[in-house]
């Protein structure tokens, strides 16, 4: 590779790889679905709230076959009015994604978004509020899931 493809490739195609990583799975859809729908985020960040192109996301998604998976990622997310964190934790059956907690972190206010709830401000989460996913070991079970509408 040219010194000039390095460069274009370290400046263009890396870090749209890295943009695009966590649409991949079926759970960044029912995630923003949610994110989006919850009224004390949307009060605070301002509609609609989208994947900030600024920032990187971090994460994992790990699916297997029969429509089974999990993925947990955290990025940065924009509104009209602010910009923030925003951190999901999903599992697939049947091919059907379920966000299963999920959290938005505004400056010190931290927000749930499943299940929605208004601000707890200045209040970081309690430990374990964010599951982590470990492969081969089941979520523990949602308060109020979020189904994926487009499948």
């Amino acid at each position: 590779m040219t010194q000039a493809g390095g460069v274009i490739f370290m400046l263009v195609v890396l870090p749209a790889a890295m943009y695009l990583m966590p649409m991949c799975d079926g759970a960044y859809d029912p995630a923003f679905q949610a994110l989006n729908q919850c009224p004390a985020a949307t009060a605070v960040l301002g509609a609609p709230i989208e994947r900030s192109a600024i920032g990187v996301a971090c994460g994992s998604s790990e699916t297997q076959g029969g429509g089974f998976g999990h993925a947990q990622w955290s990025m940065p997310v924009a509104g009209s009015q602010a910009s923030g964190t925003f951190q999901y934790a999903g599992q697939a059956s049947g091919g059907q994604w379920a966000i299963m907690r999920a959290q938005l972190e505004v400056g010190n206010q931290y927000i749930s978004v499943v299940p929605c709830q208004p601000s707890n401000f200045g209040q970081p989460p309690a430990p374990g509020q964010i599951p982590v996913a470990v492969p081969g070991q089941p979520m523990p079970p949602p308060a109020q899931p979020v189904a994926d509408e487009n499948k």
